[in-house]
């Protein structure tokens, strides 16, 4: 009897998926991005590339994997990850577009500038711009986070790597973290009023805490802390969104990867192994967060 089960290697069918969804990335929908598109990546043909998309079609060996990794300009080890049923395509695909930024580059500076100048009205809105310099309004006050980051670490009791997400937010009343036993949801961010005026935070994901949630609610606690004016923020000044989304970064990637604990791992290396990865495993975090957490301690 015919097989007509269009799903006998599922993974593979993600890495299509994943594939698919890349190419859209990269293009910025400026181009429509076509199922032969995929398939062109690895000189199939329509059959192939058909049976590819429906699961039909194993892909694994570390060759094929390579070639897309070349064409996506990506690392191989992802791809890995995917066709074993180790990264979901959520996850792969936040892994792609990056853990965004952890500084301002100078392109975004220079642009930020123009913009600055040639509208100033648009910087008084909310007050945060009124009487500041371009200088004082996108300034990453990187000791004022070093110094939160530094005491929440010292009130986590015990401590241990991986760090647990659940007991930084143990430490903020006006916010929980919710743990699902469905691992195949997606994270789920809430707000509701409390007293009227300020917002508790609840963010909610899959218990087995895949590295780009715990990431994105670290990244929501810190945002949550500073719009609310939170105690914890010591050296709190009203800022605009394009601080705000960098300070968010570095506060997860700070706490997810403590600056001690990596000085302490790097001189346990073993050089003659991927250090990354290595490092990677120790925080319980991937290799790109990984990759943008040791480049920032590098340059720091």
């Amino acid at each position: 009897m015919k097989n007509t089960r269009q799903d006998k290697y599922p993974h593979s069918a993600t890495l299509f998926r994943f594939c698919k969804r890349a190419l859209e990335m990269r293009y910025a929908g400026n181009v429509k991005v076509i199922d032969q598109d995929v398939g062109s990546i690895l000189g199939y043909d329509p059959a192939d590339c058909s049976h590819w998309k429906k699961g039909k079609k194993n892909i694994k060996t570390l060759s094929i994997l390579k070639s897309i990794a070349d064409h996506l300009s990506i690392d191989e080890r992802l791809l890995i990850g995917i066709t074993s049923g180790h990264i979901r395509l959520d996850e792969a695909l936040f892994e792609y577009k990056g853990y965004g930024d952890f500084s301002f580059s100078n392109t975004n500076l220079e642009n930020l500038k123009k913009d600055y100048f040639k509208y100033p009205d648009k910087w008084q809105q909310g007050g945060f711009g009124e009487g500041k310099s371009f200088e004082e309004l996108f300034k990453i006050n990187s000791s004022a986070l070093s110094s939160l980051v530094k005491d929440i670490l010292e009130k986590i009791r015990p401590f241990s790597l991986p760090l647990s997400v659940s007991k930084v937010y143990e430490l903020f009343d006006s916010a929980s973290l919710e743990l699902l036993e469905n691992q195949e949801a997606d994270y789920k961010v809430e707000y509701h009023s409390r007293d009227g005026r300020k917002k508790n935070l609840k963010f909610s994901m899959p218990s087995s805490q895949p590295s780009f949630m715990k990431f994105l609610a670290l990244k929501e606690l810190y945002r949550h802390l500073c719009l609310t004016k939170d105690q914890a923020i010591k050296e709190y000044v009203e800022f605009p969104e394009e601080v705000l989304e960098i300070e968010s970064n570095l506060f997860a990637g700070l706490i997810l990867v403590p600056e001690l604990e990596l000085k302490n791992r790097m001189s346990e290396l073993d050089i003659s192994q991927d250090f990354i990865k290595q490092l990677a495993e120790n925080f319980a975090v991937s290799l790109a967060l990984m990759n943008k957490r040791l480049g920032y301690f590098i340059n720091n």
